[in-house]
């Protein structure tokens, strides 16, 4: 399907983003804590268009290093290579759904467990 380009293009719209990013910082005024999460896709398709992929990457890097309370969790690069935990290039079957969930659910407690002590509650 890559080779004979029947993928769906990674594209960018900039109105989106800025609506992206104002809906953080509404989200951020209300003392919302935001997480971003990157679910895995197939490597091979982020390979499609390696340029375009890191700058959605970074764009999601940016927004967590530029705000205190936004997140960013990236979980392609832990399983984007075990094609086993997937159905199709962009969907994780159930074995896939559970390992991510349950790497989620050890990474919010520890950044509940980190804003419990920053916060001394």
């Amino acid at each position: 399907k890559i080779a004979n380009d029947q993928i769906r293009h990674i594209s960018f719209d900039e109105d989106a983003i800025i609506c992206f990013e104002q809906t953080l910082q509404f989200a951020l005024k209300k003392g919302i804590h935001v997480i971003l999460l990157h679910i895995p896709i197939v490597d091979l398709y982020n390979q499609a268009e390696p340029e375009k992929y890191r700058r959605a990457i970074e764009l999601l890097q940016r927004f967590s290093s530029r705000y205190n309370q936004v997140t960013f969790l990236d979980y392609s690069s832990f399983y984007c290579q075990q094609y086993e935990l997937f159905y199709d290039p962009i969907h994780l079957n159930p074995q896939g759904q559970r390992l991510v969930t349950e790497k989620l659910a050890q990474d919010l407690k520890l950044l509940l467990l980190q804003t419990r002590n920053k916060s001394g509650r």
